[in-house]
């Protein structure tokens, strides 16, 4: 079982939130967190181009990456995703603002 900090929630919202304001256009860094492959994933996929990873660097080391990364591309090649940016914003229409 995987327990997902606070930040990840706080930081898919933040990307959502900040998509919503900007556009399509503008490069959003998202972060806050992000502990495994999924958390990247989905930030994307709520409208983050480039995702801040220091969580799991804190708890678990450099050595995360390579599997972090594999698991990624494993990810959208079985998906059909050619690049990141193709899962960018696939959930921003999904989503309501608690604004709204």
């Amino acid at each position: 079982m995987h327990v997902r900090p606070v930040g990840a929630a706080a930081g898919k919202r933040d990307a959502f939130e900040i998509r919503r304001t900007v556009g399509p256009d503008a490069v959003v860094t998202a972060n806050g967190g992000v502990t495994i492959w999924r958390d990247a994933v989905e930030m994307a996929m709520c409208g983050a181009d480039l995702i801040g990873i220091c969580t799991a660097t804190l708890t678990h080391g450099f050595g995360f990456m390579p599997e972090f990364i594999h698991n990624v591309k494993r990810y959208m090649a079985e998906k059909g995703y050619r690049t990141f940016r193709d899962m960018r914003d696939l959930a921003v229409e999904a989503i309501r603002s608690a604004r709204s």
